[in-house]
């Protein structure tokens, strides 16, 4: 602990809230299972038992979780370097030999808290169906209310999250973004995947082809707030 909060302060970033499982088990409940008001683990260090097998078995049930793609990074603790490359291979990324220095602790974890920190400073913690997710702002296109939940659709990705919320909770994490527009209650949409806005209609035009109606007292807001975030991007 005392290496990852000197990392941590080293490189001006907030103490590191740390978790501790007994088992394998436990840890990857904590991941794709955590407590309603917990976040996601961002980062996992993982002590090799002598077998090896548990650690990078559940390097790979994590990996196929869709939990490294998620923002989750995991780092190997082992008493020798001979299972750094089947660690790699898993998808682990760090590896770190137990007796390592604090300068080695740094290089090999530090650069990663960095980038845990960034991330939770772009994205939003979202309780979906299929476990917590951290989710970037800048993959969020557009939200879509269904009923009791809300339809997350990411640029670039296939599947639709579905979070049981209103759509007034999910825009409270993310109308801080001056890229995300409250198009009334059934639509939220990032700004920068706006493809076409039609005044008269109130048709705007996703990236995707998705087309979502905004209502009439909403139009011309929404119109001047896509000015203003194409002369910020330029």
């Amino acid at each position: 602990p005392a290496a990852l909060y000197a990392c941590a302060e080293e490189r001006g970033l907030p103490k590191p809230q740390l978790h501790t499982y007994p088992t394998a088990l436990d840890l990857l409940d904590g991941v794709l299972s955590p407590a309603e008001d917990a976040e996601p683990l961002d980062l996992v260090l993982c002590a090799l038992e002598p077998t090896g097998s548990t650690a990078f078995a559940l390097a790979r049930e994590l990996a196929q979780a869709g939990a490294f793609g998620d923002g989750l990074r995991m780092v190997l603790c082992a008493a020798s370097a001979e299972h750094a490359a089947e660690a790699a291979a898993c998808g682990m990324h760090g590896y770190l030999l137990e007796a390592s220095s604090p300068e080695e602790v740094d290089r090999v974890v530090g650069p990663l808290l960095a980038r845990c920190e960034q991330r939770k400073q772009a994205s939003a913690v979202l309780h979906c169906r299929d476990r917590v997710r951290r989710v970037a702002f800048d993959t969020l296109s557009y939200v879509e209310t269904a009923g009791r939940d809300q339809m997350v659709h990411r640029t670039g990705e296939r599947d639709t999250l579905v979070v049981r919320c209103s759509s007034r909770a999910l825009y409270s994490q993310l109308e801080h973004d001056s890229r995300f527009f409250k198009a009334g209650s059934s639509f939220i949409i990032n700004l920068d995947h706006v493809a076409s806005l039609a005044l008269r209609t109130g048709v705007a035009t996703m990236l995707d082809g998705t087309q979502a109606l905004i209502p009439v007292r909403l139009r011309a807001q929404l119109a001047e707030a896509l000015c203003g975030r194409a002369a910020a991007v330029l």
